[in-house]
């Protein structure tokens, strides 16, 4: 089976004091970027009109807003702002935390966490970080990636111990790294290509730190390299090198167990990894790539390999990157998405599958304030705190309740509360909303007739507003089961 290439930078959400000013900086940025995106109103998708019914299983968890957002090769997660985790898609290891090996096609939350802060995903195995800086871990453990000193699979969350103080996490698909508050890296699992970073090549079945690095504030993993960016914006890789994806304009066959500082960059704030290429962002908003390029993934117009960085034309204000196997993305301070490479599963969100070798602009979507990419599916967070999610879905893994793919983006999370449709017809009781559960369509209609007419033909439907005169005395409830997420 194959595992997920990419997992993209997790900037630590807490620091100490002697990395406040870093990340200040930082955090400056991205704030003033985000005042500025736009919100996508969920009336915009409805126009009381027929719309995909996918789009309304939003509504199922609105009234929180999305904080972060990960995903594994077929599986993946958010976290809410009230602290909730939430899981779905492929779970054959138990990946999703719900004590179960059952895949879900739809959001469920995971009931044994303490409240969350931060989580990342790999191929088989999760991660999140609790408020207190307690990391948990579970899924996949066949090279010891939970850091429990076994190699036996968990279904549910165990706490990592040997851990305080844990702000950021990044999972590879199968080894493990976690930064805590004084700046140190530490790592576990699978090390065949010397990804643990520790000068050997063997596996740890508990975390041990990084040596030599210190004032580390961020930390990526792909599935054979990590590389952690350290508070003076130094970038340092280490792993496999078989597509120059060091970025020392060297290529080779070998393992590299001890981090190397990446020479050719400074100001770094960001860094990802795909399958065989690199992406680092710099403090100027510039985006660099290297590493190997036969779907264009570098965005440099070319389809030719490039083992030494060298700098994206035509990208300017960048805040964030993303790798997918094949494929890239990144946030502009805007809000914008841009994305390039292949395209042959539908990560551009376009509705094609064109492939292309420079960023192209996806204006599907607007007040971008956060992307991943896993190999074959791609998820977004807007401004307003919901999320989207399109791609491959062979695995419930887009969570909007179908297996179905789909190449354009999907709002399975409503970030902002929901207003219920009010007709400004004085003379109509109800606003009646109907379903067809075998097309997945669903419109809005103030005619009872035709209601009940479309009931008849299959369609199911509910009284979901009325006219605007009868709202104070006759009152709508909205129910939520926080337990399923309905």
């Amino acid at each position: 089976m194959r595992h997920r290439m990419q997992y993209a930078v997790r900037i630590a959400p807490i620091v100490r004091e002697r990395l406040s000013v870093f990340l200040a900086a930082m955090a400056a940025v991205a704030f003033c970027a985000f005042q500025s995106f736009a919100t996508v109103a969920l009336a915009d998708e409805m126009n009381m009109g027929v719309v995909n019914e996918r789009a309304l299983r939003a509504l199922a968890v609105s009234g929180q807003r999305v904080t972060q957002v990960s995903l594994g090769e077929d599986h993946s997660a958010a976290v809410t702002s009230d602290g909730s985790l939430w899981t779905w898609g492929h779970n054959r290891y138990g990946q999703l935390g719900d004590g179960t090996t059952t895949d879900s096609s739809t959001l469920r939350r995971v009931q044994s966490l303490p409240p969350v802060t931060a989580v990342s995903l790999g191929g088989g195995h999760s991660a999140a970080i609790d408020s207190d800086g307690s990391l948990w871990t579970w899924g996949y453990n066949f090279n010891g990636q939970l850091g429990d000193g076994t190699t036996v699979d968990s279904s549910t969350p165990k706490r990592v111990e040997g851990l305080t103080g844990v702000v950021a996490v990044s999972l590879g698909s199968w080894h493990s790294a976690a930064l805590t508050s004084d700046g140190s890296l530490w790592t576990w699992g699978e090390n065949i290509n010397g990804q643990l970073g520790d000068g050997t090549l063997d596996d740890r079945l508990t975390p041990r730190k990084v040596e030599g690095l210190t004032g580390v504030v961020a930390v990526s993993l792909d599935y054979r390299n990590s590389a952690a960016v350290t508070s003076d914006g130094s970038l340092w890789l280490w792993g496999s090198n078989d597509y120059g994806q060091l970025g020392d304009g060297t290529v080779d066959d070998l393992a590299h167990p001890v981090p190397k500082r990446v020479s050719s960059l400074s100001n770094v704030v960001a860094v990802s990894f795909g399958d065989g290429h690199s992406a680092a962002v710099t403090s100027d908003g510039s985006l660099w790539t290297w590493g190997v390029n036969s779907s264009g993934q570098l965005g440099d117009g070319t389809r030719k390999f490039n083992p030494v960085p060298r700098r994206v034309d035509g990208l300017s204000g960048v805040v964030s990157v993303s790798l997918g196997s094949s494929h890239s993305a990144a946030v502009t301070s805007d809000g914008s998405l841009w994305t390039w490479g292949n395209n042959s599963h539908g990560p551009y969100g376009d509705d094609t599958t064109s492939s292309y070798p420079v960023p192209k602009r996806f204006d599907g979507l607007s007040g971008v304030v956060a992307i991943d990419l896993s190999d074959f599916h791609s998820a977004a967070v807007t401004s307003d705190g919901s999320l989207w999610t399109w791609g491959a879905n062979s695995d419930g893994q887009l969570g909007d309740g179908t297996r179905r793919d789909s190449p354009t983006p999907v709002r399975i999370f409503a970030g902002e509360p929901v207003s219920v449709p009010v007709s400004p017809d004085p003379d109509v009781d109800y606003v009646y909303r109907l379903y067809n559960r075998w097309t997945y369509e669903h419109l809005y209609t103030t005619d009872p007739d035709e209601a009940t007419s479309l009931q008849a033909a299959g369609w199911t439907y509910e009284q979901v507003g009325w006219s605007a005169p009868k709202t104070s005395d006759r009152p709508i409830w909205r129910l939520y089961n926080q337990w399923t997420g309905e």
